[in-house]
């Protein structure tokens, strides 16, 4: 955690809980069968 905080500020990550969020979003659209349909 604290590379994270280094990197992005204490103001940025409060607890992790928002990287953890981030990553299981992004595994649920890895397991769809047409990933281009979440690129922009």
């Amino acid at each position: 955690m604290y590379h994270c905080r280094a990197r992005f500020g204490d103001d940025r990550i409060a607890a992790g809980g928002e990287l953890t969020s981030i990553a299981h979003g992004l595994a649920l659209i890895g397991q769809e069968a047409d990933v281009a349909e979440w690129a922009v």
